[in-house]
C-alpha cells in the first residue's frame, strides 16, 4: 500500500524550497537559500543531495515533508497528504516575521553585530563539517564556532538581564 508518506518522500527538499518560491544558489554539491523560517540576510539553509535540508540558523532540518510542514505551519500528515497529491489543502499563511530585537543589530563592546557573529560561526560550522583530516584549519574552525557561540550567547545573556 502507498501511503502519503511514502509518495512524499520521492520528492526533494530543493524541489519543495523552489516551489514554495524559495532562490536556490548552487555551491559545489549543495544548494542555499535564504532560510524563510527566521529572518536573515545571508543564505544558511542548505539542500543535500540525499533530499534532506539543515539551517545553520535556525538549526531546523530534515526532508521535503518536514520543510512544507514547518513552512505551512502543518503538521506531518497534512504536509505529506498535500505534497503526494492526496490532498487539496489551503495553504496556511506563514506568521509574519517579528521585528528585529534591538540588540541583534546593536554592535557589542568589540563591534560584533548578530548577524556578523552568526556568519562566523556557520562559515566554521561548515569548514568543520567538510573538512576530511584532523588540520590547523580544522582547529581554527573549531575555535572560531565556540568563539562566536560564546558571544552570541553574551548577546542574549545581555538581553535577558535588562528584562529582568
Amino acid at each position: 500500500m502507498t501511503t502519503p508518506f511514502t509518495l512524499a518522500r520521492r520528492i526533494s527538499a530543493a524541489d519543495v524550497a523552489r516551489r514554495e518560491g524559495l532562490s536556490l544558489h548552487r555551491k559545489g554539491a549543495k544548494e542555499w537559500a535564504c532560510c524563510p523560517l527566521h529572518g536573515e540576510k545571508t543564505a544558511s539553509l542548505c539542500f543535500y543531495e540525499d533530499g534532506r535540508w539543515y539551517c545553520f540558523g535556525c538549526h531546523q532540518h530534515g526532508d521535503a515533508i518536514d520543510l512544507y510542514a514547518a513552512l505551512h505551519g502543518l503538521t506531518g500528515l497534512e504536509a505529506a497528504r498535500a505534497l503526494s497529491g492526496l490532498d487539496a489543502m489551503p495553504r496556511r499563511k506563514l506568521p509574519q516575521r517579528r521585528r528585529r530585537e534591538p540588540f541583534l543589530t546593536a554592535p557589542d563592546e568589540d563591534g560584533f553585530t548578530w548577524d556578523r557573529l552568526c556568519s562566523i560561526r556557520n562559515a566554521a560550522q561548515e569548514i568543520i563539517l567538510t573538512e576530511q583530516e584532523d588540520t590547523p584549519r580544522l582547529w581554527e574552525a573549531i575555535a572560531a564556532r565556540s568563539a562566536a557561540e560564546e558571544r552570541l550567547d553574551n548577546f542574549l545573556m545581555g538581553e535577558t538581564n535588562e528584562q529582568s
